[in-house]
């Protein structure tokens, strides 16, 4: 806190040299400079919004009481920082983020903490957004003719409502990353943890052709109603009946709670949210009507995905990738042998991709139906979302090995160079087969160390 006093000091110095009502962050070095030092600052850092920060700060300057001072001293500082502490808390107010998921089927609604997955009728959705919102009936139909207009079929599909204590600006600015990570999350379970099982009903198959391109903010106050478009690939089709079952809900929060929640930053928390993208590309990608990429791509991106999260710099990538994967998930219907040559299959596929353009892969049907290859994806996507799942045990791990308590890269990577060194069993024709060979200096015939 001693450096963030001396920069408090210097910004309420520089007030009585000139008129705060002039000043700005980005005309006025000690202003900015403060703005930056809070946002950094563990007692402020995710309670900052720069226009709020931005207007209270030079409102406290004016103040008779700070204009006639004649300096400034550290108690003067200290109080300084509590008032605004005590200022940003009381904006934080309640806001409710609604996602529409669409295309997903969910049969009952579900709430867990701070989530609402919504499903029934227009009545019922309208019931529980007048209770959230704690609006009158009239005021609530009001907000959601406003959506129906913008998005006529806003209401058709399940919602994600999530309840965020913050300043309305930082939630408004967030939304467009809560809601590709949720869906994503979601994404990551059913392939993860829960399929085959609950495919998605065909009979419920409703949805028109109405447009719905946009999300909700939604909250006690009209200033806080506003609609966003989708910047993302909002498509869920899912059936969600799973999220009934608590254990599933809880996963759901856990990552929740890691990668939007936590608002301190750490590398490997970073490989894994790129992780994550690369894996909501390759489900996104599924979808492709040209027929030739609508595996290459998945494939691709899948293998991206898993080498972003459990590779280091320069690894010999396919030989650690085809022995990390078996050993760090365990699929019920896929013995860890089997599930090597997968991945390494997996591998040769990005490659050809990658290196030879657009490829005519065998056993692929028009459908993304059963065919022999199809079916390897599919297993291979299921080992990609299970090891993006144990991101907070992962997490617990290395902060548990580290001395420091905080989470370094190269634990993470002596953890999988331990699991590596113990994977030959695991497929030794294979190990034996694309196991880096070591290079030799042609003249004597010894190992080249470096």
């Amino acid at each position: 806190m001693a450096n963030l006093t001396s920069i408090a000091k210097a910004f309420l110095h520089y007030c009585k040299r000139k008129d705060s009502n002039e000043m700005s962050y980005i005309g006025d070095v000690p202003l900015k400079n403060l703005i930056d030092s809070l946002s950094t600052h563990p007692n402020f850092a995710g309670r900052i919004t720069l226009d709020l920060t931005e207007n209270y700060l030079c409102g406290y300057a004016q103040e008779p009481a700070i204009k006639e001072k004649e300096r400034f001293d550290n108690d003067d500082a200290a109080v300084f920082l509590e008032s605004l502490s005590q200022y940003l808390e009381k904006n934080r107010i309640d806001n409710w983020i609604l996602i529409p998921l669409r295309h997903a089927h969910l049969s009952s609604s579900v709430r867990y903490k701070n989530f609402i997955f919504l499903s029934g009728s227009l009545e019922e959705k309208a019931d529980t957004l007048r209770k959230i919102g704690k609006n009158s009936r009239m005021q609530t139909q009001h907000i959601m003719n406003n959506i129906i207009r913008k998005s006529p079929g806003f209401f058709e599909h399940p919602i994600l409502a999530i309840r965020i204590k913050d300043h309305n600006e930082s939630v408004h600015q967030d939304v467009h990353n809560q809601a590709f990570y949720c869906i994503t999350f979601l994404q990551a379970i059913y392939w993860g943890q829960i399929y085959p099982a609950y495919r998605y009903p065909q009979f419920a198959r409703r949805f028109s052709d109405k447009k719905t391109d946009h999300m909700m903010l939604f909250g006690e106050n009209n200033w806080q109603h506003s609609t966003i478009p989708f910047r993302i690939d909002a498509t869920c089709n899912l059936n969600l009946d799973w999220l009934l079952e608590k254990k599933h809900i809880k996963l759901f929060d856990s990552l929740y709670q890691s990668f939007l929640s936590n608002t301190r930053s750490n590398k490997l928390r970073a490989k894994f949210r790129t992780g994550f993208r690369f894996f909501k590309k390759a489900i996104e990608s599924e979808e492709r009507g040209d027929y030739f990429e609508r595996l290459g791509l998945p494939v691709m991106n899948l293998v991206i995905a898993s080498e972003t999260v459990l590779l280091p710099v320069r690894a010999p990538k396919r030989f650690q990738l085809s022995f990390l994967m078996p050993g760090l998930t365990k699929l019920t219907d896929l013995n860890e042998s089997d599930s090597a040559l997968i991945t390494s299959e997996m591998y040769t596929l990005r490659s050809e991709y990658v290196h030879g353009g657009t490829e005519v892969y065998h056993d692929f049907d028009d459908g993304f139906g059963p065919g022999e290859l199809t079916t390897k994806y599919t297993q291979y996507k299921r080992m990609v979302a299970r090891v993006l799942l144990k991101y907070p045990y992962y997490e617990k791990l290395v902060v548990k090995r580290s001395a420091t308590r905080e989470v370094y890269l190269n634990e993470w990577h002596a953890y999988l160079r331990r699991k590596i060194d113990g994977s030959r069993s695991i497929n030794p024709e294979l190990w034996d087969n694309i196991k880096p060979k070591k290079k030799k200096c042609p003249e004597c015939d010894s190992p080249i160390t470096c």
